[in-house]
């Protein structure tokens, strides 16, 4: 029965059971019938009547493969990997999962994504085709010879979605399990979510770093469930995909970015510190700048790369605000350090005023942040309650041993 209709098994299963699409092409409903043997409209006739068995004609084998052949669309082995590319960016673009478009072309979902990744048949019937471009809404023909720019995309009925969280962590959990439920959850919050859904949730959310960065990897995720990384990729990009569907208003990123901008510029080690209330216990900002980017397309605050210089020391990445330029340049910091280190070899420790003073005068260069710049060298640490001394550890001696230990010896009664 699948193949005189030309869908899957599974379809024909779904179809049969009454889990039937939104639509079908006249051709599908016609190619039914006449598999069905039965008269045209009355798979769709209210008052259609149970019929008398029918007598099953064999058709002529020649005639059939000569139908088939007639019905069929060859595809160029050239532009087979840019047809697929082009549906897979038409399919993103509109808002649909791979399930989605699968079921409204009559095919599968791991048929759909090899025809995305550019592994096409030799040829494909032209009825299913049809349907591919229709589930795309796209003219006939489009996929196969795109005639001038892509038709525009019909604007989504998005469902407004407002999360009320404390922090971004929670407010990550949240959007998962919205996600991941289909948005079920916001109309039955009081039924458990089910397992694979809570599954897919927890994912999400721990690749955004709610648990910590060092379990943000595809395999630290995949090892505990007993399946491939790959397949968590697809689990993630599967949410991500349906987060269009979704428009969310998070107050707590926009509290966020609030807090970010009255400490800007600034190390981002400091500033993840500084705003630990609104990220959640593990959650870092560059993790929430990730989610905030990928799923609202929204940018809290602009990163700097970090510095690692050849004898192992490491200047942090900066933190500015989004249309900011540059304010503190790794040049800065690097004359800044480097008086720094001059002191600290001569009596063990560092005076900020000093420093700050010396660094225009020895390197040329203005300091408008000193302490923030050398807060982003590692292992600085200040000695002081007025926090005016420092040094960067005591891994890092200066030549005077001696004072280098009994300002040790002081940090550490201080500390006690």
């Amino acid at each position: 029965m699948a193949a005189l209709v030309n869908v899957t098994p599974p379809t024909i299963a779904r179809w049969e059971s009454g889990d039937l699409p939104d639509s079908m092409t006249p051709t599908r409903v016609a190619a039914w019938e006449a598999a069905l043997q039965v008269p045209a409209g009355w798979l769709l006739s209210p008052n259609g009547k149970p019929l008398s068995d029918p007598v099953v004609m064999e058709s002529p084998p020649m005639s059939l493969t000569a139908s088939v052949q007639s019905d069929r669309v060859p595809i160029p082995v050239v532009g087979g990997r840019a047809l697929g590319l082009r549906a897979c960016a038409r399919r993103r673009n509109l808002g649909l999962s791979r399930a989605q478009v699968a079921e409204r072309s009559g095919i599968s979902v791991p048929t759909l994504l090899k025809w995305e990744k550019g592994e096409l048949p030799r040829s494909i019937h032209s009825d299913r085709l049809c349907a591919w471009e229709m589930a795309l809404a796209l003219p006939a023909g489009w996929l196969l010879a795109p005639d001038g720019e892509e038709p525009t995309v019909p604007p989504l009925k998005r469902q407004r979605v407002t999360i009320v969280a404390d922090t971004i962590s929670d407010a990550i959990r949240k959007v998962a399990t919205c996600l991941a439920t289909r948005g079920r959850n916001l109309a039955f919050p009081d039924q458990p979510i089910e397992a694979g859904a809570q599954r897919d949730a927890d994912l999400f959310a721990c690749r955004y770093g709610v648990k910590g960065a060092e379990g943000t990897t595809l395999n630290k995720l995949a090892a505990p469930l007993g399946i491939t990384r790959e397949r968590v990729r697809q689990i993630i990009e599967k949410l991500i995909e349906r987060s269009s569907q979704f428009e969310f208003d998070i107050p707590v990123l926009d509290t966020l970015q609030l807090v970010c901008a009255s400490h800007l510029p600034c190390p981002v080690s400091l500033l993840n510190n500084q705003v630990r209330t609104q990220l959640g216990e593990h959650l870092t900002l560059e993790d929430a700048c990730a989610f905030a980017n990928d799923l609202l397309g929204k940018r809290i605050v602009r990163m700097s790369e970090p510095v690692t210089q050849p004898g192992g020391s490491r200047i942090d990445s900066w933190a500015y605000g989004p249309s900011e330029d540059d304010v503190v340049h790794i040049e800065d910091v690097k004359a800044v350090r480097s008086v720094a280190y001059a002191m600290i070899r001569s009596c063990g420790v560092a005076h900020l005023p000093t420093v700050a003073g010396t660094a225009p005068l020895t390197h040329g260069r203005g300091c408008t942040s000193p302490a923030n710049m050398l807060q982003s060298v590692t292992g600085f640490e200040w000695l002081d309650a007025d926090r005016s001394w420092f040094w960067f550890g005591p891994e890092k001696p200066g030549h005077n041993i001696k004072c280098s230990r009994e300002i040790g010896l002081k940090n550490g009664a201080v500390a006690a």
